[in-house]
């Protein structure tokens, strides 16, 4: 291999790696520094309790299946006061 040719390798390579640095830095430097800690407080919140809000989900769920089953009884309760019972 020629050196010049191994010169203009070795420095375009540098110049993307330059580039894509620096393209990275800038997409950091936009954020405000807040936000690392927000960020940095939501994800040790979730590794704390990564379920929570599939959780509360479920509980949710499991409210509206005991109300509608609460309500169900009832009913079936009144259907069975207005029925007579037939001997037959």
């Amino acid at each position: 291999m020629d050196t010049t040719r191994a010169f203009w390798v070795i420095c375009i390579t540098l110049a993307v790696v330059i580039v894509l640095n620096l393209g990275i830095y800038a997409a950091f430097s936009r954020r405000k520094p807040d936000s690392y800690s927000q960020l940095f407080g939501k994800v040790t919140h979730e590794m704390r309790n990564p379920w929570q809000q599939n959780n509360a989900a479920l509980d949710e769920l499991s409210k509206r299946v005991a109300d509608l089953r609460a309500i169900d009884s009832v009913e079936e309760g009144a259907e069975n006061q207005r029925k007579p019972e037939t001997d037959g």
